[in-house]
């Protein structure tokens, strides 16, 4: 009698030291039963919840609250509320394709690398070594890449020159422009090229023939014409500057920036005028004959 009693009492204790109480599934014994979001259900052999559903992650899956079975030790993985063996599909945005690609996206496609390169999210057909350029496929072997651009592979030694390739050894690139290479003193004028011997570069612009001095933004021979303060004149006898003018100091003077004539060595400066003194007279600037005004 006295044994029963301890294993009524020894029972008892078990039981109570179970009870649980929840908010959502009220009081219950835990060992028999799982609170799975709200709704109680029998434990058996669960140990983990799905949603309201209890379930073995040794023998199942739960996939965004749907429990699903699996063979234990398998690596079973989910796409969306779906388990799938990676080994043999593929999941794309939520949804599985068969068969499993070599594990490659392109955008919302799968592909076969092996087949296929994906260039930003362009497919497209994969033959030898391809690589991208921008949006294209490419073979490294025949063609390069400059700028997002696919250009010829002259040679070996092609470089790029903006979204075309070039061959510095016969040509130069001239501000993203391809030209040629005369000689080895070949420069850029821009986006042309020329040969320093024959023409010269002003602001951008080729002169031909080449002058030896500049004017302004305008190339000249000096033998054939003068520059005075950014304006060209035509040489001849004349050999000096008065402002913007050329004059020949043998029959002409300067004088505050005019050009006027003089007589032989006599001449001098009244102002911009020229006059002799011998027989003129400078009045404030102002020429004036001496027999009419003998001074100022």
């Amino acid at each position: 009698m006295d044994a029963k009693i301890s294993v009524l009492a020894v029972l008892t204790l078990f039981h109570v030291a179970s009870v649980v109480s929840g908010q959502d599934c009220g009081t219950y014994n835990a060992r028999l039963k799982i609170c799975c979001n709200g709704v109680l259900s029998w434990r058996g052999i669960s140990s983990q919840c799905c949603g309201t559903q209890p379930y073995n992650p040794t023998i199942q899956i739960c996939c965004s609250g749907q429990v699903s079975l699996k063979m234990p030790g398998s690596n079973l993985q989910c796409c969306g509320t779906q388990p799938y063996d990676p080994a043999l599909k593929t999941c794309v945005s939520g949804s599985l394709v068969t068969p499993a690609p070599s594990t490659a996206t392109c955008g919302s496609q799968v592909f076969d690398p092996a087949k296929k390169i994906c260039c930003n999210g362009t497919l497209s057909p994969k033959m030898g070594n391809m690589e991208c350029c921008g949006s294209w496929p490419y073979m490294p072997s025949y063609m390069m890449c400059c700028n997002n651009r696919i250009a010829p592979k002259i040679g070996d030694n092609s470089v790029c020159c903006g979204s075309q390739s070039y061959m510095p050894s016969y040509q130069l690139c001239c501000n993203d422009q391809v030209a040629m290479k005369f000689n080895n003193n070949t420069q850029c004028c821009g986006s042309k090229s020329y040969d320093p011997a024959l023409k010269t570069c002003v602001d951008g612009a080729l002169v031909t023939p080449a002058p030896s001095a500049v004017c302004g933004n305008e190339g000249y021979d000096p033998a054939v014409k003068i520059c005075c303060n950014g304006t060209l004149s035509y040489k001849g006898a004349n050999s000096d500057c008065c402002g913007t003018s050329a004059f020949n100091p043998m029959f002409q003077m300067c004088c505050g920036g005019q050009v006027n004539l003089k007589v032989g060595t006599i001449s001098e400066c009244c102002g911009s005028k020229s006059f002799v003194p011998s027989l003129q007279i400078c009045c404030n600037g102002q020429v004036y004959i001496k027999l009419m005004k003998p001074s100022c």
